[in-house]
């Protein structure tokens, strides 16, 4: 069946969409780099923790693939076990606006996202614990998707690390 739309109309309308397709390609393009859960390790034995300038110094770097990101190790203070570990990690991510995707204690991971804040598109969380002597080797991974106007200043690892470490009675490194 023929249209009888007239020929100024069609090209209106296809104008207003090939409008819209440039105008999404653009908005997409203006991010640095999209964090993905994926960009994660999977496990506390994907992590090297003694890469991140021992537990006494936040280990703040811009990310091999240029994408912004942030990371914080201490060491816990107070004995307790991987499971009690994972679920105040997960608490402490909740508590962000995180949603947890995976909490898994065998691993010594939690992995969360949150989408859409006033100063980033979103961004995507690991902690990571491993048992060391008498305490727990604890990283925060924080891997932000942020556009080229960037943000306003925030350690949120450390921050993110500061609120679990009151959680399980204390670390050393805050």
């Amino acid at each position: 069946m023929a249209s009888h739309e007239s020929r100024p109309a069609l090209v209106a309308r296809r104008g207003l969409a090939a409008c819209g397709l440039l105008a999404l390609g653009l908005a997409a393009s203006g991010c640095l780099g999209v964090a993905r859960l994926s960009d994660l390790p999977a496990s506390a034995n994907d992590v090297d923790f003694a890469a991140h300038d021992g537990p006494q110094t936040p280990a703040r770097r811009e990310l091999r693939d240029g994408r912004p990101g942030q990371s914080f190790v201490v060491q816990s203070l107070a004995p307790l076990d991987g499971a009690a570990l994972a679920e105040h990690a997960a608490d402490t991510l909740r508590e962000a606006g995180y949603e947890v995707v995976r909490q898994e204690s065998e691993a010594g991971v939690v992995l969360a996202e949150r989408g859409l804040r006033m100063n980033e598109w979103g961004s995507v969380t690991g902690v990571y614990f491993r048992p060391q002597a008498q305490h727990w080797w604890i990283l925060v991974d924080v891997r932000i998707t942020q556009d080229v106007t960037g943000s306003w200043r925030e350690d949120r690892a450390r921050k993110l690390a500061t609120t679990l470490c009151g959680r399980i009675g204390g670390c050393e490194g805050i």
